[in-house]
C-alpha cells in the first residue's frame, strides 16, 4: 500500500492507496493525460476500478475538470 497526501482547501488529506490508484494518481501528478493514468493503473492492476479511480480523484480535487 501507498499513502496519498494532498491539500484540499486548507486541509491536509491522506489515505491509503491501492497499487492501481497510486499508479493512476502518479501519472496524473506528472502532468500526463487521463489516458496515460488509466494505462498506468491497468498495467499495475488489470482489475482496477477505473470509474472509481476517476470519481475519487474528482471528489478529492486531485483531478479537475476544465
Amino acid at each position: 500500500m501507498r499513502l496519498g497526501v494532498w491539500r484540499l482547501g486548507d486541509e491536509v488529506v491522506f489515505r491509503a492507496l491501492t497499487p492501481g490508484a497510486f499508479a493512476f494518481r502518479r501519472a496524473l501528478a506528472v502532468g500526463g493525460p487521463l489516458a496515460a493514468a488509466v494505462d498506468a493503473a491497468l498495467e499495475v492492476d488489470a482489475a482496477s476500478d477505473l470509474a472509481g479511480l476517476v470519481r475519487e480523484a474528482l471528489n478529492e480535487e486531485v483531478l479537475q475538470c476544465a
